[in-house]
């Protein structure tokens, strides 16, 4: 039986852990921000103020936080703030048992894998982080210490009255000796009102199954196998996220856990994962529960799909974080992955593949030789870049066969993907027209500055332009300050017809595009601090060209130009 308890009831004379199975500390300034807020308004209100369920596994002590840890975390990096305010001889620092935090006492709370950083961060050491979850707690007890100090400035009184708001904050504890149960328990109830992720609810699904029909044999397994996965999850983030190296698709806002779930699913071979689209609660409610429902009588064989279904999920998360990272050192990777952004639908294959050491394995019998990495550039240049299309049927029976599919299969099931979707007829007319801001842009003018120049970008230089971000240009403005009949044009409606067309488009850095603006063509190709002066190699070689040449660019270069591309673009990634 739990009742609401606060803070000062449920705090003393406990200690907590940070278990090994759960996420990392995940918490960002704006939630920090908004448990100040929470303090402050208990505060100035007088009402108690209510701060959700925490959920404790007790075989001993220390308790194992199985749900809050993120808050109560928090709240210690917000205590710790206000006492190091406070004078060491200060008996309100020293006497409370409340916070433990005295000369030789031990703390509240025990942060698990980042306990020895913590440890350091305490002690003004200021380690570096290692990983995503070591960042955001560096970050999190940064804005503690500068909250308080703030209030200690305005009212030094300020920090005892903030402790004591603190101690009779509200929350509903639930303490269950029975870890499986605990995370039972934990799926149940919400977080303040927030849902908890499909990757939360997978686990707790798995646990139930494991303890009710496998006594619990499955419980510590499950726990393990999911903490890798939190972890494998925080440190492909916090790649992703690096300058220079950032992966749109990954470091977007709304990417979280549940893509992994969603990734792994498409990429798992399995009768019931027969679902082309894979939502998270389809997952569970079309996959997850009728398959362990069919297999709850059968012990041997229920224990051996969880066993099989969470390891290839952990293994599947430690791959995808392994392939980003991996980025960093092989250029092809980089390429993909950075610059060219591969479109989502691919990657539950391209991790399946890497998993399997078969991403760069070449293809049996193609003329040129190419790997399968090659391939799926080709699918996703033509189908998700050019075409702009989402067919998901095909590439999806692909993604759930990858696990097991031979080389040959994989390579021959992409060849009619490609027919179908992405055949010459269909690519040249999307190439000749409208192409600005089409996600196949950058990956043509990039290869193409490349062959024409003979020069091969370092991967230093790659990360270079990436870190500034590439921008498609337009080389005659579309803003013209000129009279589009001077320049070949019938009229100005012709000129808007062809003013998105990749024959008059370059790559540039955001900065390089902003200098550029709206100025005449004739001074982006001749000004040295313009195209000549590019990190790119195109608008160099642009601008010598035309130079040498002493011509006008006009109506005739941008339809050459256009041809040579389309040309180029077929060629490059040809259907093998």
């Amino acid at each position: 039986m739990s009742n609401t308890q606060n803070m000062q009831a449920f705090l003393t004379g406990k200690s907590f852990v940070i278990p090994a199975f759960q996420r990392d500390y995940a918490w960002t300034i704006d939630e920090v921000k908004d448990l100040f807020d929470d303090v402050q308004e208990a505060q100035e209100t007088k009402v108690s103020h209510y701060l959700g369920t925490i959920v404790l596994a007790m075989p001993k002590s220390p308790f194992a936080i199985v749900d809050g840890q993120q808050r109560l975390t928090t709240l210690m990096l917000m205590i710790h703030a206000f006492l190091a305010q406070l004078d060491p001889s200060d008996p309100f620092r020293i006497a409370d048992d409340l916070y433990l935090l005295k000369d030789k006492g031990s703390p509240k709370l025990d942060f698990g894998v980042n306990q020895s950083f913590m440890a350091d961060i305490f002690s003004g050491i200021n380690p570096k982080p290692t990983t995503r979850g070591q960042r955001l707690l560096a970050e999190a007890y940064k804005y503690c210490r500068e909250r308080a100090q703030g209030i200690h400035d305005s009212n030094a009184d300020a920090i005892r009255v903030w402790l004591d708001t603190i101690k009779n904050l509200e929350i509903i504890p639930f303490f269950e000796a029975d870890a499986g149960r605990a995370i039972r328990i934990f799926q149940s109830v919400n977080d303040r009102g927030r849902d908890l992720t499909n990757m939360d609810k997978t686990k707790a699904l798995l646990i139930l199954y494991s303890s009710l029909y496998l006594d619990g044999a499955l419980d510590a397994r499950i726990n393990e196998s999911f903490g890798a996965c939190f972890a494998a999850y925080d440190r492909l983030r916090e790649k992703a996220s690096e300058t220079g190296y950032n992966i749109d698709l990954i470091n977007q806002t709304g990417f979280s856990e549940d893509d992994i779930l969603r990734y792994h699913y498409l990429a798992y071979n399995h009768e019931k994962a027969n679902d082309y689209q894979a939502y998270g609660k389809t997952i569970l409610d079309l996959f997850l529960k009728p398959a362990l429902k069919d297999l709850k009588d059968d012990p041997v064989a229920l224990r051996a799909f969880i066993t099989d279904y969470t390891q290839d999920l952990e293994d599947f998360t430690k791959t995808f974080a392994n392939m980003v990272e991996a980025a960093r050192s092989n250029k092809r990777l980089f390429t993909v992955l950075v610059m060219h952004g591969l479109a989502a639908r691919l990657y539950p294959i391209a991790i399946r593949l890497y998993q399997r050491n078969l991403l760069f394995a070449s293809v049996p019998s193609a003329s040129p030789t190419v790997d399968l990495l090659h391939c799926l550039e080709v699918v996703d240049l033509r189908v998700y870049k050019i075409r702009g299309t989402e067919p998901a049927k095909d590439i999806g029976y692909l993604s759930h066969i990858s696990r097991t599919a031979t080389i040959i299969d994989i390579a021959a099931l992409l060849h009619t993907f490609l027919i179908n979707f992405g055949a010459d007829t269909a690519m040249r007319p999307i190439l000749e027209r409208r192409m600005y801001q089409s996600g196949a842009v950058v990956p043509i003018l990039l290869a193409f500055e490349q062959k024409s120049s003979g020069q091969q970008h370092t991967p230093e230089h790659l990360v270079e332009l990436a870190r500034e971000r590439p921008s498609q240009e337009h080389i005659l403005s579309q803003e013209p300050s000129f009279d589009p009949i001077k320049f070949g044009f019938v009229d100005k409606a012709e000129f808007e017809d062809n003013l998105h067309r990749i024959g008059n488009l370059t790559l540039l850095t955001s900065r390089e595009n902003s200098r550029c603006g709206s100025k005449s063509v004739g001074l982006k190709l001749s000004q040295p601090d313009l195209y000549l002066a590019s990190k790119f190699i195109g608008p160099r070689l642009l601008a010598q060209d035309f130079s040498n040449r002493n011509i006008m660019f006009n109506k005739e270069a941008v339809e050459n130009r256009t041809n040579v591309l389309t040309q180029f673009a077929l060629a490059n990634w040809a259907i093998w």
